[in-house]
């Protein structure tokens, strides 16, 4: 759907007390989780992100069949789409720029730095920066559809493979946590979307996220790829 169509319907639905949440997987990982919790507690806020994509990662769940767009060919799946809202959610904030590399298979983000209380600070602070590229091949031989996602935060780093696990550097210490007892994000977003529908003021994706996800993909084309 087009920028206006989706505004539109986001605009109809709000004012008919409808509730219509985009599927964002990503938010809703137990390695994603997992994460939230330890930038809050010992990381601090991410510096620096890579994200690298593995084609097989988009094969590995079907993103939609013809029977879900009414006999039709469902749209190409943009792993990048998703991605781009994942980092929204993360850093809660929209990129300040947006630029591409080797023909869009790679994207550029820069997030503002985060606030600080002194001026002399400031003025040294660096702007928080993204990476996310489509691999040419897998980024982790032995888990070859698994996306893999690399973080450089104030205070240690934090490494996640796939959904379910994450490895994080704190001081001189080291940690693996494997994370697949915990509920899947599919779970986890029926969770949400239930408690929200019934009166609950749970937070939740809206067409809105969708919407601004799409304006920052859609800016690109207003972008001339580098050479490299």
């Amino acid at each position: 759907l087009s920028q206006s169509a989706l505004q539109a319907i986001h605009q109809q639905t709000t004012a008919q007390g409808q509730t219509i949440v985009p599927t964002f997987p990503k938010r809703c990982t137990p390695a994603s989780i997992r994460l939230q919790e330890l930038l809050a507690t010992q990381l601090g806020r991410p510096q620096h992100i890579e994200i690298n994509i593995s084609p097989a990662s988009l094969t590995t769940v079907p993103f939609a069949t013809s029977a879900d767009f009414g006999g039709v060919e469902p749209p190409a799946q943009d792993p990048q789409l998703e991605w781009i809202d994942w980092l929204q959610y993360l850093l809660r904030t929209a990129p300040q720029t947006v630029s591409s590399e080797n023909n869009g298979q790679v994207l550029l983000l820069e997030f503002a730095p985060t606030s600080t209380t002194t001026e002399t600070v400031v003025s040294q602070v660096r702007p928080r920066t993204a990476k996310l590229s489509l691999s040419a091949a897998p980024p982790i031989p032995n888990e070859p559809t698994c996306d893999e996602v690399r973080l450089q935060c104030e205070h240690g780093t934090a490494r996640l493979i796939g959904s379910s696990s994450i490895e994080w550097t704190f001081g001189d210490e080291s940690h693996t946590d494997t994370l697949t007892t915990e509920r899947t994000e599919t779970e986890v977003m029926l969770d949400l979307f239930c408690r929200r529908i019934t009166g609950n003021l749970v937070p939740v994706p809206d067409l809105n996220d969708l919407i601004r996800a799409k304006e920052r993909h859609f800016s690109l084309t207003m972008t001339t790829p580098s050479a490299d």
